[in-house]
């Protein structure tokens, strides 16, 4: 029983991380773009992100997990975040740390 709650509060932690990048996404993409349906799925490619963008979605995820954007950068291959999923995983292992 007990790994059935946890798996449900870590299902809850990934949703209330996804709706999280989701706002912060929708706040970075062009005012014509922010009512794009987001998924764990959406690529950033898709969203037609550039560097830019990307990097002002990193620096924003450094209030939320206290760490610097070279100390984000030095744990991650920012290259393998491809799909908002991909980047909630790396949130999840940086809090953790």
């Amino acid at each position: 029983m007990a790994n059935f709650f946890s798996k449900k509060k870590q299902g809850e932690k990934n949703s209330n991380e996804f709706e999280l990048l989701s706002n912060l996404i929708k706040k970075i993409l062009p005012e014509d773009r922010r009512n794009v349906e987001l998924t764990p799925k959406t690529r950033f490619t898709d969203l037609g992100f550039d560097s830019m963008q990307f990097i002002n979605l990193l620096l924003s995820l450094e209030d939320i997990i206290n760490k610097d954007l070279e100390e984000i950068v030095a744990e991650i291959d920012i290259a393998t975040l491809e799909t908002i999923d991909d980047v909630v995983k790396v949130l999840k292992i940086l809090k953790e740390k």
